[in-house]
């Protein structure tokens, strides 16, 4: 157990990780800014979701040539992986803000702003596992489809990847 939190405190209190969140956040703040200005011409889950690539976008390109650099894979297998990975972010992001947009404000009675606090958080919310896809599967060694045949649970806590 010790070895396991201490794995987890060498993962997110590395230079890596909060190269990560600035990029993430910035990659952020462009998809939420983009969202408002797509709000204009589509509807609330459109926009969300093209907002969502543009800071896919940006977060690529960040994280690629700033913070994960040094990756021994070829561009296209790291977009490709960048995307699954992202497909599986986009479904949790649109998942909280709906929930939250059309269950839990309405029920406490809190309407105005409520699209817009609702995907901020769903921004929010794929920060952890984001990290973990991208730091080990888009720019590491190993592709997705590896991990998922060995089983992920055992490559990330019974060998302790570096």
């Amino acid at each position: 157990m010790k070895e396991s939190a201490a794995w987890f405190f060498d993962i997110f209190l590395s230079k890596k990780f909060l190269l990560f969140i600035l990029f993430s956040g910035l990659a952020a703040i462009i998809n939420i800014y983009a969202r408002f200005l797509f709000n204009h011409v589509l509807s609330y889950i459109p926009s969300i979701i093209f907002a969502y690539c543009i800071g896919m976008v940006t977060a690529f390109t960040l994280n690629k040539y700033l913070n994960f650099r040094g990756g021994n894979k070829k561009i296209h297998f790291e977009i490709m992986n960048f995307i699954i990975i992202n497909i599986l972010s986009i479904i949790q992001t649109l998942l909280v803000s709906l929930l939250l947009a059309e269950v839990v404000f309405p029920s406490v009675g809190f309407f105005r702003y409520r699209y817009g606090v609702a995907h901020v958080c769903g921004v929010g919310t794929p920060v952890i596992t984001s990290f973990l896809g991208h730091k080990y599967i888009t720019f590491g060694s190993r592709s997705f489809m590896e991990l998922i045949k060995s089983g992920m649970g055992k490559v990330l806590w019974i060998k302790k990847i570096r």
